[in-house]
């Protein structure tokens, strides 16, 4: 917490000496300098949050992501008559490392072997607590519950909760192209109000000069 709260006056401190340097170097005046230099300094310190959340967020969306594939893979190893633990073993080894849910899977297996976790139930709700998102815990709940009751027809769950979170996908990929299109205006839209700025930051401290 402490080294985040660091990188984060260390960007308000660049994003004010940068800003304040520029406004000197183009002519205008102190204090016109030293107030957009402010604004942009505070700008720069808050956006590290904006950084985190963004990563956070498309973490939680590479889970919803490749939940359908995950599902659809444990069914189709347990209709080949593997258990639901070892079919989940299978696709946490098997599965694209470079992929936040696998990496997630595997370390909730590993937790069960190492002895961190007394079973899968702990490692799995685990898992879930530290995922944070609907997918990954309604995955682990229907895991969970069908391997308790021992419902014979654990695979065809599966296959239709995979079905449901492929239109889910769909719909989330949608939502994502308009979103980005979106993004494409904001540096557009952030020069302007630079630029903005430096116009109107010398004109206001003439006019309150001249008062």
């Amino acid at each position: 917490m402490k080294k985040r709260s660091n990188r984060k006056a260390l960007y308000g401190v660049l994003g004010f000496a940068v800003a304040f340097i520029f406004m000197v170097i183009s002519g205008n005046h102190l204090l016109a300098g030293f107030a957009v230099a402010v604004v942009v300094g505070v700008i720069c310190f808050f956006i590290d949050n904006m950084l985190q959340n963004k990563a956070k967020n498309k973490v939680k969306q590479s889970y919803d992501m490749d939940i359908p594939e995950l599902l659809v893979n444990v069914a189709m190893l347990m209709e080949a008559g593997v258990n639901v633990w070892e079919a989940i073993g299978v696709c946490a080894s098997l599965g694209d490392k470079s992929r936040p849910l696998y990496i997630a899977l595997e370390r909730a297996v590993r937790a069960v072997s190492s002895g961190k976790c007394r079973d899968y139930y702990e490692a799995l709700e685990q898992m879930a607590v530290e995922c944070g998102t609907s997918s990954v815990s309604s995955f682990v709940s229907m895991v969970i519950q069908n391997s308790q009751k021992g419902n014979n027809r654990m695979a065809e769950v599966f296959m239709n909760s995979a079905s449901f979170y492929r239109s889910e996908r769909k719909n989330t990929a949608t939502k994502l192209a308009g979103q980005a299109t979106t993004l494409m205006l904001l540096p557009s839209a952030a020069i302007l109000i630079a630029m903005i700025l430096l116009m109107v930051a010398p004109a206001a401290i003439q006019m309150i000069g001249g008062l």
